[in-house]
């Protein structure tokens, strides 16, 4: 794909998204730091769903402190409506203690003061950050011209064959951020993450098909499809013979029950260096006849 049709198709992808959903730009009063947990919670998840659950992250805790030495479980329960609320749980829980570990509070300003290169690198040393949660960072808090792209989002330029599988492996896309002007890069960033969410949500929603499909009328073969009953039943039946062969494998690797009674009995009565005292019978009878001792008297 060329250079100058890729951008024709990116700027087609806007203008079909325009239509579908309205833009929801990040809020302006939120600090850095907060807009890089507000991003953690965004990663691969709706809007509505990532503001509720930061919402609840202020509400149920004292404050980020005890967000920090919460366990992931505690906050994976705060994260429930999220698609993946393990990783994002893990993600905050990271950021949180990469970030009071190397400055003992919870500030992230003095990334205002520096260049887009050079908080790109501080983000970057922050462990729990993703390449998502980067890109947001530097559009929403330090206007910067990147396109924030999730791996739900490159699943649908994946799909729509917007992107190639190396680009996916790297989270980059070419020619998407020249496509757009930097003033539009915010709206348009919003638009794609929408679809990206909702097909994260529901690939076999009718909507997201048909959205798919108006972007792409060629992508209904690489479209996701949903097994048939027949099917399930079949890989169901597959997948317990496999369970069963490895069982008998297992039990075929087992000593006897008998065997393992004996051998257990052994080394539970008798230790190994001692021995075992050999069983003293009853002594047994002689045969032999005892000599007679004589009656008769010697004369004299």
């Amino acid at each position: 794909m060329t250079s100058s049709h890729r951008t024709s198709r990116f700027v087609e992808l806007y203008e079909i998204l325009q239509r579908h959903y309205r833009p929801i730009l990040p809020d302006p009063t939120r600090s850095v730091f907060e807009l890089l947990i507000f991003g953690c919670c965004l990663e691969d998840a709706p809007y509505e769903r990532a503001e509720d659950s930061f919402a609840r992250l202020q509400q149920d805790f004292f404050d980020w402190n005890e967000v920090r030495v919460s366990t992931v479980r505690e906050l994976s329960e705060v994260f429930c409506d999220l698609p993946e609320p393990g990783e994002a749980a893990s993600r905050v829980k990271r950021v949180l203690q990469s970030i009071f570990e190397a400055t003992y509070s919870f500030d992230l300003e003095g990334l205002r003061k520096q260049s887009l290169t050079q908080a790109e690198e501080s983000l970057r040393k922050i462990d729990g950050t993703t390449p998502f949660t980067i890109a947001y960072v530097l559009q929403a808090a330090l206007g910067g011209h990147v396109i924030p792209l999730d791996r739900s989002t490159l699943q649908v330029l994946e799909l729509l064959q917007l992107a190639d599988p190396e680009e996916i492996k790297q989270g980059v896309v070419a020619g998407l951020q020249r496509a757009v002007p930097k003033a539009k890069g915010p709206e348009f960033a919003s638009l794609l993450h929408q679809l990206g969410a909702a097909y994260k949500v529901n690939p076999f929603a009718p909507g997201i098909r048909q959205i798919l499909l108006e972007i792409d009328p060629n992508c209904a073969s690489r479209l996701p499809q949903r097994r048939t009953f027949g099917e399930v039943l079949v890989a169901t039946a597959a997948l317990q013979s496999e369970e069963d062969k490895r069982a008998r494998r297992k039990r075929g690797r087992r000593p006897s029950k008998t065997a393992a009674r004996t051998s257990v009995k052994g080394a539970a009565d008798t230790p190994a260096d001692v021995k075992t005292p050999k069983k003293r019978g009853r002594p047994k009878r002689s045969t032999q006849t005892p000599p007679q001792q004589s009656t008769s008297s010697e004369a004299p």
